[in-house]
């Protein structure tokens, strides 16, 4: 692991945006029910866990299998995360206490599969955007699962698109072509290995990395697991270490080269790298499976 970047803060703020869900019961089915069966599915996500850690947090849920949903999502997370640095600078401004300070808020942020593409690009707004770049604002961490290449120009993106590269909201386009922008200082990446096999036809591998490896300490870790156990959600039922059959995913023509018990291992070994992580930063959070 790269070399992390340490600051000490005496307050946190987690933001994350999570994964796609695979179908909906129905086309007809309500918001309500859809985001009851979310929630179902995704209760022990690694980003669930992290935001609901105990530290001041906003969880958004990630798209649908369109897209649909993320540009929204990613508006929502910038509007939280610059709120908070402001509330925390007009406090600063009447009180002159340190506990105020927005430069002792240490920031996180945290994305699983095209969730994870759309926290990328808020930590690029971040930057980028007039409003938001005079502000300053750094993230302290940066925990990244199985990102998506979800960018206008990716196959995956004009394929979720319907053919066309581009959203008619300018919320939903993402413009850093989700390299890590050079104001996140410590960010881990869980990717699926290329032997996997899960999920290649329909959700394109991340192959980028950091703008400026001296301004972001980036670690990068492959793991043979399906896509799915990288964002805390493994393919086994029950307890104990599953079994040696190959892991067929919903929808999926042919068999990843995943087992069950590869999948919960390699599920295991990222929660327990994820906490170290934190640990090592610092950051009063941990995951389990």
């Amino acid at each position: 692991m790269a070399s992390p970047i340490i600051r000490r803060f005496n307050r946190f703020f987690v933001c994350g945006i999570d994964g796609t869900v695979d179908h909906f019961k129905g086309i007809a089915k309500n918001l309500e029910e859809n985001q009851r069966d979310y929630d179902v599915k995704f209760a022990k996500s690694f980003v669930r866990q992290l935001c609901n850690g105990g530290l001041p947090s906003r969880y958004l849920r990630g798209p649908a299998a369109t897209g649909s949903g993320l540009g929204w999502a990613m508006g929502e997370a910038k509007q939280v995360i610059t709120s908070r640095f402001n509330q925390d600078a007009a406090a600063y401004i009447r009180s002159k206490s340190d506990m105020h300070d927005p430069e002792q808020r240490g920031y996180i942020l945290t994305g699983y599969s095209r969730g994870a593409a759309g926290i990328i690009e808020v930590a690029t707004r971040l930057i980028s955007d007039p409003a938001c770049k005079k502000l300053g604002i750094q993230i302290y961490a940066m925990i990244l699962f199985d990102t998506v290449n979800e960018t206008n120009t990716s196959l995956q993106g004009v394929i979720n698109r319907g053919g066309i590269p581009t959203f008619s909201n300018p919320e939903s386009i993402i413009t850093g072509n989700l390299q890590i922008p050079t104001n996140v200082a410590n960010c881990v990446h869980y990717i699926r290995s290329d032997e996997t096999n899960s999920r290649s036809d329909t959700m394109e591998k991340y192959r980028g990395g950091p703008i400026n490896n001296a301004k972001t300490r980036y670690t990068p870790l492959y793991l043979k697991a399906t896509h799915g156990g990288l964002g805390g959600l493994p393919y086994f039922k029950g307890e104990g270490d599953g079994n040696n059959i190959p892991i067929l995913e919903p929808g999926a023509a042919f068999a990843t080269n995943v087992t069950m018990a590869e999948d919960i291992y390699a599920s295991r070994q990222v929660a327990k790298n994820v906490t170290n992580f934190c640990a090592t930063l610092g950051i009063p959070l941990g995951v389990s499976v």
